[in-house]
């Protein structure tokens, strides 16, 4: 038997121990009769800390805290208890598990400090992946007489079951544990966050993956149980982090900042919380560049606080360290070289934003750092090859974007993943429009419209491809490609724009005429439409006044 699990034995025998000693004595529980929680803590006659009227784990004698006040021996074992835990979180399973064994034997008939260390020994198996031995150890504390008398510890051990269930990817058990532990704690913070935490994950991993109608109400369930955690424990680091990220998937990125700003406060800028504070700046800024009225000054102070925060994420984390299959992992987690290639393209939305040269040459080099990452797969290199293809295409290195463009939709027919292929189509179908390689880009533009889904394709797509009908000449082909762009997306005003000034050069003036206006109703202080749709307006008047003469 190995030294860990050897340290097992001794908290069943004594859990067992106690149930004996509780039917021998007609105990209700482990503190006596009183069902006042906080009794057992109070009374010199009916506690835990060497009364003969209240049992314990075997013996009928007392041990050498019979003398002392209660709350001294409480403060004593929580003193302890922290030594411990800290021990454990710094992976030292060995050495948390030698105090563990001297706490249990300096208060053997103690069960709020054998509970306790019951919880910490399973943590510790937890920890050095004897997760069977860990779930046998919570369950054999779950059913173990007088436990419910200390609810944090009862509580806790429902929450490591469910955190196991988490781990192993089963939320919706996991969240029946976490709603056990809240009942029967209230006041337990890691319970209520991780009960938000499991139901946030029951969401986006659903088959619509936190983007179909019944996710809002999910969400709303997670921000509720993980702001009462906050509430409990207002510097709880991981419950706003995963605050955050709900606030994030409900388009809130204002409010996600200021939850990641103190997740980075309370975790540390070491901490995976610096990553996810980097995209969350990234979101905001490009939720304020896609508003009509924004502001520019916002847009680029939120870039590069984003950088600045990958800049910082990017010193502590190791970006050719491949997952195991075998490490912990969760949908929420961000590898290091997720960042990395996120960071090139915030560099890119900088440079777009200041037309700086620069930023595009450092997001060139960040895309080559991640792509001799050895262990990144052909998604990846679709996402590495897209980025560096777009800054070449800003610096007007058009046949290596060209280039790149290609190797990023070749890497994404490798795999169902393909996020980038319909925007690699559509750059590089951009590209040959500007070449004057219309027919080439017709076929993009094509592949373009459907490739990242079968169901809403993209009108920007449709738009240039109604641009390369036009341009040869074939304006029925156009006008049918704008119209197909305005019905997969009413407000798409460069559509009605063009497929305006189409109807003007064919005479169609009336229907030019209420393009236009659909142009000024989605945006009021477009000048050019207002000046087209008047001579529209002029020459659909002069047609009907020749009509009307002629009769």
């Amino acid at each position: 038997m190995s030294v860990l699990n050897s340290f097992r034995w001794p908290l069943v025998a004594a859990l067992m121990a106690l149930f004996t000693v509780s039917i021998v004595h007609g105990q209700e529980n482990f503190f006596g009769d009183s069902t006042d929680d906080d009794a057992a803590f109070e009374s010199d006659s009916t506690d835990s800390f060497g009364s003969d009227s209240s049992g314990g784990f075997g013996s009928d004698s007392t041990d050498s805290t019979t003398e002392e006040d209660p709350a001294v021996v409480i403060e004593q074992i929580n003193t302890a208890l922290d030594d411990i835990k800290a021990t454990r979180k710094a992976e030292d399973y060995e050495g948390a598990m030698e105090k563990i064994r001297a706490l249990m034997e300096q208060h053997p008939t103690n069960g709020y400090a054998q509970y306790s260390c019951g919880l910490e020994m399973g943590r510790c198996h937890l920890g050095m992946g004897n997760e069977s031995l860990a779930m046998r150890l919570f369950s054999d504390l779950l059913v173990a007489p007088g436990i419910m008398s200390v609810p944090n510890i009862y509580s806790g051990a429902y929450v490591e079951i469910g955190k196991a269930k988490v781990e192993g990817g089963n939320y919706l058990e996991a969240v029946d544990d976490f709603t056990e532990a809240v009942q029967v704690d209230p006041n337990n913070a890691e319970a209520h966050h991780y009960l938000g935490k499991a139901n946030f994950l029951q969401v986006i991993t659903s088959p619509g993956g936190g983007m179909d109608a019944t996710s809002f109400a999910g969400f709303r369930a997670a921000m509720s149980s993980i702001s009462k955690a906050i509430e409990v424990d207002p510097e709880y680091g991981e419950a706003y982090l995963d605050r955050g990220r709900v606030l994030i998937r409900m388009r809130n990125p204002k409010f996600a900042v200021q939850d990641h700003e103190k997740a980075v406060q309370f975790l540390g800028q070491d901490s995976d919380a610096m990553g996810d504070l980097a995209f969350t700046y990234r979101s905001s800024a490009k939720a304020e560049a896609n508003k009509k009225d924004f502001d520019q000054a916002k847009v680029i102070s939120d870039y590069r606080k984003s950088i600045q925060s990958m800049d910082t994420y990017l010193k502590h984390h190791n970006v050719n360290e491949e997952q195991k299959p075998w490490d912990d992992s969760s949908p929420l987690d961000i590898p290091p070289h997720s960042v990395l290639i996120a960071r090139a393209e915030a560099k890119v939305d900088l440079g777009d934003e200041q037309s700086s040269n620069a930023m595009y040459e450092d997001a060139i080099k960040d895309c080559d750092s991640f792509l001799r990452i050895a262990h990144i797969g052909p998604a990846e290199k679709s996402q590495g090859y897209y980025v560096r293809g777009l800054a070449l295409r800003m610096l007007n290195r058009l046949d290596e974007a060209v280039d790149d463009l290609t190797k990023s939709i070749d890497n994404a027919k490798q795999t169902q993943q393909a996020t980038y292929a319909g925007q690699a189509y559509l750059r590089r179908g951009i590209i040959l429009f500007r070449q004057g390689k219309y027919h080439e880009a017709i076929k993009d533009f094509d592949d373009a419209t459907f490739a990242n889904s079968p169901i809403q394709a993209d009108p920007r797509a449709m738009l240039w491809l109604g641009f390369c009908h036009a341009r040869l000449g074939d304006l029925d082909s156009a006008s049918r490609a704008y119209t197909s762009a305005i019905r997969v997306y009413s407000d798409f005003v460069p559509a009605y724009m063009n497929r305006g000034l189409l109807r003007m050069k064919t005479g169609r003036f009336a229907d030019a005429y209420d393009d236009f206006n659909s142009v000024i109703r989605l945006d009021p202080g477009n000048k050019s439409a207002a000046k087209y749709r008047d001579a529209a307006k002029k020459y659909a008047d002069q047609i009907n006044d020749s009509v009307t003469a002629s009769f």
